[in-house]
């Protein structure tokens, strides 16, 4: 058998042909949507691939009109991909973005980058805070009452941040 050649844009194959589709996306998520004789038989996002390994591979035999569309996927598309800020406990104080002095509230996404948070303690009590990406805690910090700081810079995030208050006695 011979090996057919990438394709872009059109080419008639007659019925029977043995077609092999796979995305491969090392930079950015993808959305892979085929419809095969005017019926969708995929329609999956891809994150970017890790390794070759991961290289969804579909097969199929050419019987009609065959349509593969690769375009790059919304970031609320990809599980995970679009990170949110949790703000957790009681008397929680505010969170900024060191930067830009804009609020963040509980569930806000924020894109992947590079980010410096400003964060208050509660003006009610003394509070522990704890900074977590993901599971591994980034910083843990001790305020007293009365609307103190410390900003936490060059924070990377490229998956969800906790901040979590807990009211000291």
């Amino acid at each position: 058998e011979a090996e057919m050649p990438d394709i872009n844009g059109s080419v008639k194959k007659p019925a029977g042909t043995k077609i092999e589709i796979y995305a491969y996306n090392k930079a950015t998520p993808i959305r892979l949507t085929i419809l095969h004789k005017g019926e969708e038989i995929k329609n999956v996002v891809y994150p970017i691939l890790a390794s070759d390994d991961q290289i969804d591979w579909i097969s199929l035999t050419l019987e009609g009109d065959l349509v593969v569309t690769a375009e790059t996927a919304k970031p609320e598309e990809v599980e995970g991909t679009v990170p949110v800020l949790h703000i957790q406990g009681e008397n929680v104080g505010w969170v900024y973005n060191a930067e830009s002095y804009n609020d963040y509230a509980d569930g806000a996404q924020i894109a992947a980058g590079i980010y410096s948070f400003e964060i208050y303690g509660s003006d009610k009590a003394d509070t522990q805070i704890t900074v977590k990406k993901g599971e591994a805690i980034l910083h843990q910090e001790t305020l007293a009452q009365g609307y103190q700081s410390f900003t936490l810079t060059d924070v990377e995030v490229d998956q969800d941040i906790y901040i979590i208050y807990e009211t000291l006695s």
